[in-house]
């Protein structure tokens, strides 16, 4: 895999299949030689910088279960270590606190101490990432009599209030450049895909933008468009990407590909991912994808199958896949142009 450092300026070379670094940077500096730097085989950490870049959160196994550990730019570990399977994390825009979801616990960590501050819940489940907007809002879920209740707080506040209720689990964002919140939710969980989107306005003003299936979404940065990678519905594992706006009228579609097995692990847990790894140019006009299209396919009898290509999609009607160069992943740096991309 390939990711940017905090400034982009360079890149960090992971052997999944072995754990081991192929060229040890950002977290040959900061994990311990005992520890995995992969949470599984082919599925590797979540490594989180903090928004003014003097702090990373690295998620790894620890022992039975997962743990998430804050390390400073210089590679001292801060605090101890919050556990918990599954577990993810959230910056504040401030870069003071992580708010961490682990297990049924969603606690706010002091970025100076790594210390646990407060306890927001101690029943969270129901979603994965906690959202966080740019003004310190956060946004978790809890099960209550037979619904999904999202609950809101702040760093200052004591108590968390209800927001909103669904009747299934859901994906939580914030819109960005703003106080609006998106939940994507699923009306059956085993089916593997998500059933709608909504928008919830700062003013608790509750919209459906779109229907399914999708398996992700993504907002472009300027927070004028959404994209949405759907199945085909073909059975051969095709997806493609559909951009709607904040009403849902559609406004593109791309073509179709087969993503890779590494892009497919980036749509899993997209909430997560998308923090640190965009598809989107910073300009918001462009997408990367990876995988492969059906129609370059070579079957294995007939010869060598063709590998995965990571491709360019300018967002707009009539354009076309363009082939960036053979990889598994591709993404954006989101303070640079869309040339300077990183592929894997």
């Amino acid at each position: 895999s390939v990711s940017n450092d905090r400034e982009g300026s360079a890149v960090e070379l992971v052997d999944l299949g072995t754990d081991e670094p192929a060229a040890a940077d950002a977290v040959g500096r900061f994990a311990v030689s005992t520890e995995s730097i992969a949470i599984a085989p082919r599925v590797p950490h979540y490594a989180l910088w903090s928004p003014d870049g003097s702090v990373l959160s690295v998620v790894r196994r620890t022992g039975e279960t997962l743990g998430i550990s804050c390390y400073a730019a210089d590679g001292r570990e801060l605090g101890p270590q919050v556990t918990g399977s599954p577990i993810f994390g959230a910056w504040t825009a401030d870069s003071r606190f992580l708010v961490v979801h682990a297990g049924p616990r969603v606690s706010l960590i002091e970025t100076a101490s790594g210390e646990a501050v407060r306890s927001l819940s101690e029943a969270a489940v129901g979603f994965r990432a906690p959202a966080v907007s740019l003004s310190g809002r956060i946004i978790y879920a809890e099960p209550r009599d037979g619904v999904l209740r999202l609950m809101k707080t702040t760093i200052m506040q004591s108590e968390s209030v209800e927001l909103a209720r669904f009747g299934s689990g859901g994906v939580l964002a914030f819109r960005p450049g703003s106080e609006d919140l998106t939940v994507a939710v699923a009306s059956n969980a085993e089916a593997g895909a998500l059933s709608e989107l909504w928008l919830i306005a700062a003013d608790g003003h509750r919209s459906r933008i779109t229907r399914g299936p999708f398996v992700a979404y993504v907002w472009s940065p300027k927070g004028d468009r959404v994209a949405l990678v759907a199945p085909t519905q073909s059975g051969d594992g095709r997806h493609y990407v559909r951009i709607v706006d904040d009403s849902g009228e559609e406004l593109c579609a791309s073509e179709s590909l087969v993503p890779s097995p590494e892009f497919r692990l980036w749509l899993a847990f997209f909430d997560q991912y998308s923090q640190s790894h965009s598809l989107w140019d910073a300009a918001g006009q462009t997408l990367l994808l990876a995988g492969r299209r059906v129609d370059d396919s070579v079957h294995s009898s007939l010869g060598d199958p063709v590998g995965d290509m990571v491709y360019a999609w300018r967002a707009d009607r009539n354009q076309t896949l363009e082939l960036v160069a053979p990889g598994v992943s591709g993404f954006f740096n989101r303070t640079t142009l869309p040339e300077n991309s990183d592929t894997g």
